[in-house]
């Protein structure tokens, strides 16, 4: 099946009054082909309500919020269409990030996820090449050829060393994957673990190389705040423990989370 712009939405993930949230949506509305664009939040205000008006964007209240994971649902279940990309409020989007996104998908694949490279904005400056980003490619770049993308083997060898894949860069199929893909019992991990499931199952992780958003890592974003509280440690090795024995794990994840420690802005 060759997708369209048309089976595609954008749902913008909006918490509280971020100040990087109009950034994100002014990004997504310069697509150069654009399907539809949604808002989902947990904690409505007039911010967000001014935002939704200024902009046409049909604003959603989460009216169970459990967690990430429940608002995450949430906001995959209000889109109309086949494909859908959460986007985070802190993050920029290249105007052509739809684009290779759809043109990525090979006429006879069934992709579960689509996604794409990434830079990152710290302090108003983008990065290309940090170390961090550099491991995380080499994750992926086996992820080009499509014998790959298609092998339960190979995807789940890939995530067993950590979590190259961004979230906000991801498009989900939502014809092929769970109604809850995203669990409430994590709280910085809840991508991870969504990945490995998936991973498990028959279908395409369609990977486009090409780096059209940028990640935002500042003092203020769930990433920092949870790496500060040393919940994404623990989280971390819950999940390489699927992959590996106990004694195996605690090392890739003492590795692992000193690389993480990249990840995160510390408040001056």
């Amino acid at each position: 099946m060759q997708f369209k712009n048309s089976d595609h939405t954008f749902v913008l993930l909006a918490y509280k009054e971020n100040p990087f949230l109009e950034e994100c949506i002014r990004s997504i509305l310069a697509q150069s082909v654009l399907g539809e664009v949604m808002m989902a939040t947990s904690t409505p205000n007039e911010y967000l309500y001014r935002l939704s008006e200024c902009y046409s964007i049909p604003l959603f209240i989460n009216p169970s919020h459990t967690g990430i994971g429940s608002d995450w649902n949430f906001a995959c279940s209000i889109a109309r269409t086949s494909l859908v990309t959460l986007c985070h409020q802190d993050d920029w989007y290249h105007p052509d990030f739809l684009k290779y996104t759809l043109d990525a998908i090979g006429p006879k694949q069934t992709p579960l996820i689509i996604f794409t490279d990434y830079d990152e904005k710290r302090e108003g400056e983008t990065a290309y090449a940090k170390r961090n980003l550099r491991i995380k490619r080499i994750m992926e770049a086996p992820l080009r050829l499509r014998t790959v993308q298609r092998s339960i083997f190979a995807r789940r060898l890939i995530l067993a060393f950590g979590d190259p894949i961004c979230c906000p860069a991801v498009t989900i199929n939502k014809m092929l994957v769970p109604a809850e893909l995203f669990s409430s019992q994590y709280k910085s991990c809840v991508d991870w673990d969504a990945w490995e499931r998936l991973a498990r199952l028959n279908g395409d992780f369609v990977y486009c190389p090409k780096r059209l958003m940028a990640h935002r890592i500042w003092p203020g974003s769930t990433t920092s705040a949870c790496i500060d509280e040393h919940s994404r440690t623990k989280e971390e090795l819950e999940i390489l423990e699927r992959f590996w024995p106990p004694f195996a794990a605690t090392i890739i994840s003492k590795r692992y989370s000193t690389a993480q420690q990249s990840n995160t802005v510390k408040q001056k």
